[in-house]
């Protein structure tokens, strides 16, 4: 009898049919399926992480000031005041005050 091939093998020692071991074609590994959802909160907490660390960064930033006039008066790294002098809208250059 020679007909199509089975995926039914004949029966084993205890009389128990032996059948092939082929993946379902269609569903992927489980090792995947873990791999991709590890990548995706691996990136999700990215995303968090930069949208909370930028108000700190942006916080922690110190703004110039606005050059109104040739000269202004702003705080010094250390807190006191120095004044600086504006050339054409741009800060210049710094000092401490005095007369």
């Amino acid at each position: 009898m020679a007909g199509p091939p089975s995926r039914l093998q004949a029966p084993g020692p205890a009389g128990v049919l032996a059948q092939s071991c082929e993946p379902i074609k269609g569903a992927p590994p489980s090792k995947e399926i873990e791999m991709k959802l590890a990548i995706g909160i691996l990136a999700v907490l990215v995303v968090v992480a930069a949208l909370l660390a930028a108000p700190l960064i942006a916080h922690r930033a110190q703004p110039w000031p606005d050059c109104v006039s040739r000269i202004v008066m702003v705080k010094g790294p250390d807190g006191a005041p120095v004044e600086c002098v504006c050339l054409q809208g741009t800060l210049s250059t710094c000092f401490n005050p005095g007369p």
